[in-house]
């Protein structure tokens, strides 16, 4: 689930310039993280109306490893350094706010409404806050799709995967420093790359629940938008007509995977590669400066507000669904209508009062 800021910069020019640093934001992002969680709260609210939107969490895997990099090699070129401590503190002041607030409401319910569950909360709770969610359910057991278990928290293995990558993938750009500049360096990630590519589709098959969860599996995805992101400079520059074929394939190929696969495909392995692949054209085609219609479409003001709000979106929209599904409530189309307009507002509310307030809060000590 990708939580990371867009940093300041200017619209998008048209070629790719030889410093990373000056490789921009892209304003289409916000759009596709709109879609993606969209996606995924369609998924969860019923699996029939898109059997395959789980991939919105794909999507915010290439998207997230795309944005960590490009800010991370940034603050190396503008400042010769990255200070870990701060990079480490600034996500910590992004997640944790709005995460603890979720966590902490849904304990109060649970010891009023749930107390015989409080017992089976506790694991999720530590998994939870300490970004080992994944390692845990893989721990108890538990497959994603159980739909009588108490598991209000499971969704909070994405952002596991994703937290373990930030701690991860710093340190890893930081040992590379000698050679990153270096042809041979795109040799090395890419042969990197195509072994973590054949042990996720290993991995799949071999142990498809453990392969679901973990971060080993998957991270081929995060790979694939650091890899945009380091050797944009390399990459060839697009003129509009092949920005406009690129990114709309790019929509195929995450539309098509989102209606052809279901909680029955093995996952992740191949068949995670053509939405990844789909959100990577998305962006590369973004790279080039052109406004191709896909673009200006993820670009709208809607997209991008949904895009602002996909981090909290996230955090809230499965907890309840988890709660109804335990009490063995069916979720008529009046409920799902009130559970959807419960995780906007709810997602509203904390974006604006919790993450934007503490986010950009002065703290002295």
């Amino acid at each position: 689930m990708s939580v990371i800021s867009a940093p300041d910069a200017a619209p998008a020019p048209r070629r790719m310039d030889a410093n990373i640093s000056k490789v921009p934001y892209l304003p289409g992002l916000d759009g596709m993280r709109a879609v993606a969680v969209v996606a995924v709260m369609i998924y969860h609210a019923n699996s029939t109306w898109l059997k395959g939107g789980f991939i919105g969490v794909e999507v915010f895997f290439v998207i997230s490893g795309y944005l960590i990099t490009l800010l991370l090699i940034a603050e190396h070129e503008k400042t010769g350094a990255v200070d870990m401590k701060n990079f480490w503190v600034r996500r910590f002041r992004r997640l944790l706010p709005a995460l603890f607030v979720m966590l902490l409401l849904l304990s109060i319910w649970t010891a009023i409404f749930e107390r015989d569950a409080l017992g089976q909360l506790r694991g999720d709770l530590l998994g939870g806050v300490f970004y080992i969610s994944n390692w845990y359910q893989v721990f108890i057991g538990a497959g994603y799709s159980a739909s009588n278990d108490f598991a209000p928290l499971r969704h909070l293995w994405s952002l596991a995967v994703e937290e373990q990558f930030y701690f991860i993938w710093p340190l890893l750009l930081l040992l590379s420093k000698p050679i990153i500049r270096h042809a041979k360096f795109v040799l090395i990630f890419i042969g990197l790359w195509f072994a973590a590519f054949t042990f996720s589709i290993w991995h799949a098959i071999a142990d498809p629940v453990a392969a679901y969860f973990l971060l080993p599996a998957r991270v081929f995805e995060l790979m694939l938008g650091c890899g945009l992101a380091l050797f944009a400079h390399r990459l060839p520059i697009l003129n509009r007509w092949q920005a406009e074929c690129l990114s709309l394939t790019g929509v195929v190929a995450i539309v098509a995977s989102a209606i052809l696969l279901n909680s029955e495909s093995i996952f992740p392995g191949y068949n995670a590669l053509w939405p990844t692949a789909g959100a990577a054209l998305i962006i590369y085609a973004g790279m080039s400066g052109h406004a191709s219609l896909v673009t200006r479409l993820l670009s709208t003001k809607a997209f991008v507000f949904l895009g602002t709000l996909s981090y909290s979106l996230y955090l809230w929209h499965w907890p309840p669904i988890a709660l109804l599904n335990y009490q063995l409530v069916a979720l008529t189309l009046p409920i799902k209508v009130g559970l959807i307009s419960f995780a906007f507002f709810a997602a509203w509310f904390t974006h604006a009062f919790v993450e934007n307030s503490l986010r950009y809060r002065q703290w002295s000590l």
